[in-house]
């Protein structure tokens, strides 16, 4: 017996929301293209028109060039003197603590 294409899309819609939070990728380790996007000048009013600015307004602050998108650069613990790349959008590394002895 063939299954109807009625009964296989809830499976299939389940399974594609499933593998599309598991991910071997890092925003952070690649450029992303919004990076490299140019700045635009404001918006000036035309003569006779006044345009009011909101005290709300968002300022978007330099970029530095040493900050990475989504991610930061902390001392590496296992190679001393040198700097390793942490990504946010991955979970932290666990120690694992010695059993005591009893």
């Amino acid at each position: 017996m063939i299954p109807s294409p009625r009964r296989l899309m809830l499976p299939t819609i389940l399974l594609s929301i499933l593998g599309a939070g598991c991910t071997t990728t890092s925003y952070c380790r690649n450029p992303q293209p919004y990076e490299t996007a140019p700045s635009i000048p404001a918006i000036k009013a035309p003569d006779g028109l006044n345009i009011v600015s909101p005290s709300t307004a968002l300022k978007v602050p330099d970029v530095k060039a040493e900050s990475v998108t989504y991610g930061f650069y902390a001392p590496d613990p296992d190679k001393p003197g040198k700097a390793k790349l942490y990504c946010l959008d991955q979970p932290p590394e666990l120690v694992v603590a010695a059993e005591a002895k009893p």
